[in-house]
């Protein structure tokens, strides 16, 4: 698969992968619901369930060999209890590196607020940990995680969830909101509805209202959703993301392209809404990149905001279709793709919408925030790390690259300064990389000093003395 190059905000490098022949398949999304809306059948369309989306537990067992994930329901429990939760009731415990297979460890995921990973199915039951019956933790998928931490609400808004059930892509909407405002969570099911209600109760998401009924009935013009600004659309798709062995079928993958479309053009229809993220687990352009080519045509009152800008995997460069626009190169460079088994979780893809009155990047409430920048300083941490040791281990003119020789690697081979910006969102390499920052702040502080005072006595003629706090360290 050829990868070009091209810069995204905040000066990090951003993948864009040139267009490549679809894989053979694309499943026939597993809810069955072919009608447009989602009106057919139980699956995703139109506000009916996650497409029969399986729960996170059936994930795994389709792709094996991928990492397990929990995240922690901060609706219900902080970082620090969990930690010593899983320590003292089920012998899990935070470690730098769980490489040795008796070790019961899991380490704290570098991408998404408090994600926890732990060892591939076989290796680790996260199933059977306490907290998982209790609803202060979820096993969820990493990509799963995405479509929450991208579109942001922040704490008293009001947010439409348009295809809620298993709930729990919901359940997250509302940890990032501080469980505080509202959210409408659309399932067409009648039957999974009713399991969506129940599944809030255990979680504690009680700014949920879960609305039995097709998104694409509810009306813009409704008094109660007059002040939605935010738009979480995770529709039917052909699920080829979590698929080994996909299959494509031209006229399935042009219905739910169809329907994907009508169901965010109805979202932008809502008088207050500000920002709509747009997800899916399928692989293929025609119900990604295409669908966002096509919303950018339809209308004129949103515009692609970039989604998630530290996560490296950008999306396809598609071919010009010859009807004008131009929006290939800003799709490419604005969407997130994920990739089994190179990203450690199942197939994804995001887009994120802003309305123009709004501006791009609306900020998220000040808690999530704060989390998140507590993510890009660890991130930041663990990557001067890295660099030092692969300074200390190059040896005099030999060409060095941090980055693994995966579908991540740049062609042609990046400049010193590049390299080091790809290397902190390049952290998932085969064995579960460590955030030590977050791990780890104290021994890093020690080694720092450490560092400093050798550079002093090395070289004391370059030794510029600091302000009087730098003086008593040293």
């Amino acid at each position: 698969m050829e990868i070009s190059k091209a810069k995204g905000l905040n000066t990090r490098e951003m993948h864009v992968v040139t267009s490549s022949p679809p894989a053979k398949g694309g499943g026939k999304g597993m809810g069955g619901g072919k009608g447009k809306g989602g009106k057919g059948g139980g699956g995703k369309g139109g506000g009916g369930s996650e497409g029969g989306e399986p729960q996170e537990e059936d994930e795994d067992f389709r792709l094996p060999g991928l990492p397990r994930y929990v995240r922690i329901n901060s609706i219900k429990i902080g970082m620090g209890a969990a930690t010593k939760a899983l320590s003292r009731e089920s012998g899990h415990f935070l470690c730098p590196d769980p490489k040795h297979p008796g070790h019961r460890a899991y380490y704290r995921d570098p991408d998404v607020p408090d994600l926890l990973v732990f060892k591939p199915k076989g290796q680790s039951d996260v199933s059977r940990i306490p907290m998982v019956s209790r609803g202060e933790a979820i096993v969820q998928q990493k990509a799963s995680c995405f479509p929450a931490v991208a579109l942001a609400p922040p704490a008293g808004a009001t947010v439409i969830d348009t295809c809620a059930a298993p709930g729990n892509k919901t359940c997250h909407l509302a940890a990032v909101m501080e469980n505080k405002g509202r959210i409408f969570a659309f399932e067409l099911n009648p039957r999974r509805c009713e399991l969506l209600k129940q599944m809030m109760q255990l979680k504690g998401a009680s700014i949920v209202r879960c609305k039995q009924g097709s998104f694409l009935d509810a009306s813009p013009d409704d008094p109660q959703y007059r002040e939605v600004s935010h738009v979480l659309l995770d529709p039917s798709c052909s699920s080829s993301g979590m698929s080994r062995t996909p299959e494509t079928d031209p006229g399935r993958l042009r219905e739910l392209a169809e329907n994907q479309l009508e169901l965010v053009l109805h979202a932008m229809k809502f008088p207050a809404v500000q920002a709509i993220c747009y997800s899916t687990c399928s692989i293929h352009e025609q119900e990604n990149e295409e669908v966002v080519r096509a919303i950018l045509r339809g209308q004129s009152e949103f515009e692609l905001d970039v989604a998630m800008p530290w996560w490296l995997r950008r999306g396809h460069m598609i071919a010009d279709d010859g009807k004008g626009g131009g929006y290939e190169a800003e799709i490419a460079r604005s969407v997130v793709r994920t990739a089994y088994p190179d990203d450690r979780t199942i197939g994804f893809f995001l887009a994120r919408f802003v309305h123009k009155g709004a501006g791009r990047s609306l900020p998220p409430g000040q808690a999530f925030a704060d989390k998140l920048e507590l993510q890009a300083k660890a991130r930041s941490k663990k990557h001067k790390l890295e660099t030092k040791r692969e300074k200390s281990s190059t040896q005099p003119g030999e060409q060095h690259s941090p980055l693994p020789s995966s579908s991540r690697q740049l062609e042609p081979e990046p400049k010193p300064e590049q390299t080091n910006v790809a290397a902190v969102t390049a952290g998932h390499e085969a064995d579960c990389s460590p955030v030590y920052a977050l791990q780890h702040g104290d021994n890093l502080v020690k080694r720092k000093k450490k560092n400093k005072r050798q550079r002093s006595e090395e070289s004391p003629e370059m030794h510029v003395e600091g302000p009087k706090k730098r003086g008593k360290s040293d």
